[in-house]
């Protein structure tokens, strides 16, 4: 029955990352689509480097060359998008393309630049194409000079602004997500032989472990005004990975206790909420969200993928049973209309929760749906264990 759910829900996911109109004509992935506006808001860098991982998954998965080939085409955009990066540096890519036009913006994120570098690096590998390898190499090295020498990550880079970016959120300068950045900064040290990304990544996956808090949660970032569960997955899958790479027993301590904190985190629905133990914007906005708590499909992917590789390390039935809540909660919220192909498929991003009534955004974002894809390949696949789990993270 289970494995059925996750076949369902794997074969849905594919279709809307195919057919939806997601992914643009010349291979960069919009951040989503606006039901109420009827357009899709942006060109997203991020969710185009994961588009990269996710289309090689999807040729290995399934064998349709097909998949490898869309994998090509968002290479190919971002190798782009990151020649036209001018002046905010050589290996940077613009944060997105707006709606409207076809200039991109000024700014990039470190995180986002650490999540393309995943999909080059991985892209070069299968491929062996120059282009790709040099365009790895040079985003992990301008992703290096954002490292303070403690091992956090200032998160971005604005012409006429600079780099200093201190907001209250979870994507401020050094926060938890960051750690994830271990997980691209490795496949490029693998790609080019450059050991100074290894020791990037560990200094990022050390100075991380003082975010966690004694019950396992990652702080956002380091005001610790609150835990934001998208980001606490981020750094939980960078330790995951790292610790899997590099064979650190620390990391997979932290991983393991931060995965038990998400179980704590699930609710009766099977969903992990966004926020824990406060809010960035203050008291007010606390209590709103303990009153009509925003329950999150992204983060309860993630911690579906957590939970598979922590049940395959450690055979502990808690992890999955997990897993099958967690399930449950993303078939609920999985769209189904026919009439509507551009989100037929989809999941809605977040639902607002008040006793047993939910109700949901406008918003059908991209990243959700791929990591279910991967969740729901992790749960019926039997063929991946622990460290393939690992090396499949994106």
């Amino acid at each position: 029955m289970e494995a059925d759910r996750a076949r369902d829900l794997f074969a849905s996911c594919e279709r809307w990352l195919v057919q939806s109109g997601i992914v643009a004509p010349d291979g960069g992935v919009y951040d989503g689509y606006d039901t109420v506006r009827r357009v899709y808001p942006r060109l997203y860098s991020e969710s185009t480097g994961y588009a990269v991982s996710v289309f090689l998954r999807l040729a290995a998965w399934t064998g349709d060359a097909a998949h490898l080939e869309r994998a090509r085409s968002s290479g190919d955009y971002l190798c782009e998008l990151q020649r036209r990066a001018g002046e905010l540096g050589k290996g940077a890519v613009a944060h997105c393309i707006p709606h409207g036009s076809t200039r991109p913006c000024d700014e990039s994120f470190t995180f986002d630049v650490g999540m393309i570098l995943q999909g080059l690096s991985e892209l070069a590998a299968c491929e062996g194409d120059v282009r790709y390898v040099q365009a790895a190499h040079d985003a992990a090295r301008w992703l290096l000079p954002f490292q303070e020498k403690d091992g956090q990550f200032r998160a971005r880079r604005e012409l006429g602004v600079g780099d200093c970016y201190q907001v209250p959120t979870f994507e401020s300068d050094y926060g938890c997500l960051h750690i994830k950045l271990a997980i691209g900064l490795l496949r490029a040290a693998d790609l080019t032989g450059d050991r100074s990304f290894v020791g990037a990544s560990r200094r990022v996956c050390d100075w991380g472990l003082k975010l966690q808090t004694s019950d396992g949660a990652f702080w956002a970032n380091t005001q610790r005004t609150h835990v934001f569960t998208h980001a606490h997955c981020y750094a939980t899958e960078g330790l995951l990975f790292a610790a899997h790479r590099l064979q650190e027993a620390r990391y997979s301590r932290a991983a393991e206790k931060a995965g038990r904190w998400l179980l704590q985190a699930q609710d009766d629905q099977g969903a992990v909420h966004q926020y824990y133990k406060g809010h960035p914007h203050g008291l007010f906005r606390w209590w709103v969200e303990c009153l009509a708590p925003a329950l999150a499909s992204d983060a309860t992917a993630q911690a579906i993928r957590i939970w598979r590789i922590l049940y395959a390390q450690t055979g502990d039935p808690a992890f999955q049973e997990g897993v099958q809540r967690a399930l449950r909660y993303l078939q609920s919220v999985r769209i189904k209309r026919p009439d509507e192909p551009r989100i037929n498929g989809a999941l809605w991003y977040r639902m607002r929760r008040v006793a047993r009534t939910r109700w949901h955004g406008t918003m059908v974002f991209s990243w959700p749906v791929m990591f279910a894809l991967a969740a729901s390949r992790y749960t019926f696949d039997a063929d991946l264990d622990a460290a393939a789990m690992c090396e499949a993270l994106f």
